[in-house]
């Protein structure tokens, strides 16, 4: 009996010591706290949870000092990359961060998806393409506490622009090309890209109405109208579709017979000049005064003829005469010189028209045998080409404002009614001299006009 109490009481008092021993152990294992996780990595944690959650698979790995969980998302068919990085420096975040405050703001309000969020503390969280990544750091750097996660955009869609160009001249090439370097600068700007589809309709009005209607069909996103009869086949091509037009080099958009102001969908550049100033330059160019001008235009265009009677109602308003003498076509010409070599005008001007500007030349050539009087023209290139001077607008400008128009409308989603017709300021307007071409009809600019000159040809 004595034995076996002994064995009980030896046992307990082995027990007890082991459960004390126990005890002791565990106390041991929790002495150490696990470690205090800072805002960020707190915020690091929250962004994987968060995402393992959308049923993002996370990988974490640490890339040049930087904590990140990379994983990918599929959306539809695509697969979609998503980063989040932890930077424990607050001063490399800073670097990282960039300048796109801007940008990020924009793109937060357009295109924020879903039900994630989190506090910001140095977490960069982006999707998919790396030109986001300094646009949601920049956003994650304080400029609101929480952000929602940044759904990548796909590939924007290239832009297809329709260029339909009356005919093939000098000014109205350089308008074209104007344009599309003009825009593809803006483009790129914005991260877009556009491609281009130049038509030239070689001065016919059907041809004209043929490519608006392709252009329409082929789902365009805008037309660029080069010329009057171009801009009009392409406001009427688009009237049911409502695809925007600009329009460019259209002298008076808004007179009735050209019908390019009031519509939702057109907008553009003119390359009108009032015709007081056109007046001042032949006075500068006859010596301080003038009594007579003729004008020479063609019937079948409505600009040049709208500019004649502009001419006209500034002109009798200083006391001057004008003659307006229009031909159907190159071969009335040489009647018309007879016609002002018989008269008492002392200057010829001819405006913004397409046809005498194609054969400026002959023109030069038939004033040149004839009337042997100076030719002011509302074009530079028609100095050049035979001209003795022109207050001109700079054709190269009127691409660059009509693709500020196509831009505003394209990617700033104005729309194009909305945009009034943009005029040339005077003081943007060119002053074109051709010594050359004066000498050759017994003409002298004077020195204070050719001091004046924005470009000046010599023999």
């Amino acid at each position: 009996m004595n034995i076996k109490r002994f064995n009980i009481n030896s046992f307990l008092m082995i027990f007890t010591a082991l459960v004390v021993v126990f005890s002791f152990m565990l106390l041991g294992c929790v002495i150490d706290p696990p470690p205090t996780l800072t805002a960020d990595e707190q915020n690091y944690v929250s962004a994987k949870s968060g995402l393992e959650t959308a049923g993002v698979v996370l990988v974490e790995a640490n890339i040049d000092g930087v904590k990140q969980a990379v994983g990918i998302r599929t959306v539809g068919t695509e697969a979609q990359t998503i980063t989040v990085k932890l930077y424990t420096n607050q001063s490399a975040f800073n670097t990282a961060l960039g300048s796109n405050i801007a940008t990020a703001k924009e793109l937060l309000s357009s295109e924020t998806f879903g039900e994630i969020s989190m506090a910001t503390n140095g977490l960069s969280v982006f999707f998919g393409s790396t030109a986001l990544v300094d646009i949601v750091r920049a956003v994650l750097s304080g400029l609101s506490t929480t952000v929602s996660l940044i759904d990548a955009p796909t590939s924007a869609p290239k832009i297809t622009i329709g260029i339909n160009q009356f005919l093939q001249h000098p000014m109205l090439d350089a308008a074209r090309i104007g344009f599309t370097e003009r825009l593809d600068e803006l483009m790129t700007e914005a991260g877009r890209t556009a491609s281009y589809n130049y038509q030239n309709a070689s001065a016919n009005s059907a041809t004209a109405t043929v490519i608006s209607n392709n252009f329409i069909n082929n789902n365009v996103d805008i037309i660029f109208a080069l010329t009057t009869p171009s801009a009009q086949s392409a406001r009427n091509a688009a009237a049911e579709s409502g695809t925007p037009i600009v329009y460019g080099a259209v002298t008076a958009p808004e007179a009735p017979t050209t019908g390019l102001t009031g519509h939702d969908h057109v907008a553009g550049v003119s390359d009108r000049i009032e015709m007081e100033s056109v007046i001042e330059l032949i006075k500068q160019l006859l010596g301080g005064s003038v009594n007579h001008i003729t004008y020479i235009y063609t019937a079948s265009e409505d600009n040049p003829r709208i500019q004649g009677e502009q001419l006209t109602t500034a002109a009798n308003a200083l006391g001057i005469t004008v003659t307006m003498r229009s031909i159907n076509n190159f071969a009335d010409l040489p009647s018309v010189m007879v016609a002002i070599s018989n008269s008492d005008a002392e200057a010829i001007y001819i405006g913004t028209d397409n046809l005498l500007a194609s054969n400026m030349t002959q023109v030069a050539n038939l004033n040149r045998n004839g009337p042997r009087l100076p030719i002011i023209t509302g074009a530079a290139t028609m100095v050049a080409d035979g001209g003795v001077a022109s207050l001109a607008v700079n054709y190269t400008n009127i691409g660059i404002q009509a693709a500020e128009i196509a831009f505003r409308i394209l990617v700033g989603g104005e729309t194009p009614g909305d945009i009034p017709p943009f005029y040339f300021e005077y003081d943007t307007l060119d002053i074109h001299v051709n010594t050359s071409v004066a000498a050759d009809i017994g003409f002298t600019i004077p020195q204070a006009l050719i001091d004046r000159a924005t470009t000046v040809i010599q023999p």
